[in-house]
């Protein structure tokens, strides 16, 4: 998983200045945000050799602000909702100031500035932050893509302004994309998310399908909820299905290229998810080795769509 900051580290990073990690040069705010970066594992490489090198550091900026503002709502669950909540404000107040030392606001602005890229996404990455800290589920599916409209299609957006691809037409496609990718990584962690009290399932669908929540376990016929499932992967696909219109709109091999293996992996991952069938409740899937195949297979596919 790499490193995680201990409560004290994570309060510097909150700060103008930032503490122990204070950025004297532009250089070692880009270094501290790489190295970072490369720290965490995620499902796909971070800092992909398929985006160009001048990107990268960029790229490293960018991820370096996420994963700190989502550490800010996970790694301070000991201390009260309002501490937690006043911690993230003062992160967020850290992109309106320009003479920071932070390294990664001082990275991220020269993001910001070399690609004209406006704060908002990244207040929207905050907002669904703050919600994770005051997590109450969803009645419907409106409210659930509302959270995803914060929590994932700001990345997208993020990175299709750093290639310069990011326009009327790229918007929608990029959305659908990320909202996917998002509800796949919500149906793939019901077994992380269940004994944690975030239920992502729309309180709709439960009562659709005749489910119901004790505890951390789902109550239901093992039918209902297959036919649940069925329906939230039905949901998701068909999101991925308007989605990969995308890649015919942008110009850029590369570019092509990253999104065409986030789908390959997305795909993959979302076929040996469905065929755990309601064994996905208790048991979390992940690709292995063996899945490498499938992955290339897959990517090779929905790059051959263009």
């Amino acid at each position: 998983m790499g490193k995680k900051f201990s409560i004290e580290e994570l309060k510097d990073l909150t700060t103008v200045r930032g503490g122990k990690f204070e950025a004297i040069t532009l250089h070692e705010a880009f270094q501290f945000c790489e190295s970072l970066s490369k720290q965490h594992y995620e499902n796909f490489p971070v800092g992909s050799i398929l985006i160009p090198k001048p990107l990268r550091p960029h790229f490293y900026s960018i991820y370096a602000f996420s994963r700190i503002a989502d550490d800010l709502g996970d790694e301070t669950a000991l201390y009260s909702t309002e501490k937690r909540l006043e911690m993230l404000k003062s992160f967020e107040q850290l992109l309106f100031e320009k003479n920071s030392t932070n390294p990664i606001f001082r990275a991220l602005h020269n993001t910001l500035d070399t690609y004209s890229i406006p704060t908002e996404p990244f207040i929207r990455l905050i907002e669904a932050f703050r919600s994770d800290i005051v997590f109450s589920g969803f009645d419907n599916f409106e409210s659930l893509y509302q959270y995803c409209h914060c929590s994932a299609n700001p990345v997208g957006e993020l990175l299709l302004r750093l290639f310069g691809e990011w326009n009327k037409e790229t918007s929608s496609f990029s959305n659908d994309i990320c909202t996917a990718l998002q509800l796949l990584n919500f149906w793939q962690d019901f077994s992380r998310d269940f004994p944690n009290g975030r239920w992502y399932i729309p309180t709709e669908v439960m009562e659709i399908y005749s489910l119901s929540k004790d505890s951390d376990t789902l109550i239901g016929t093992e039918k209902d909820k297959q036919r649940a499932l069925d329906f939230l992967f039905q949901t998701t696909n068909q999101l991925f299905l308007q989605g990969i219109r995308l890649l015919s709109s942008i110009k850029s091999t590369r570019l092509r290229m990253e999104l065409s293996l986030i789908l390959g992996s997305a795909k993959t991952v979302q076929q040996i998810a469905m065929n755990y069938g309601t064994s996905l409740f208790t048991k979390r899937p992940k690709l292995q080795l063996t899945d490498f195949l499938p992955v290339i297979h897959r990517s090779l596919k929905v790059y051959n769509t263009i």
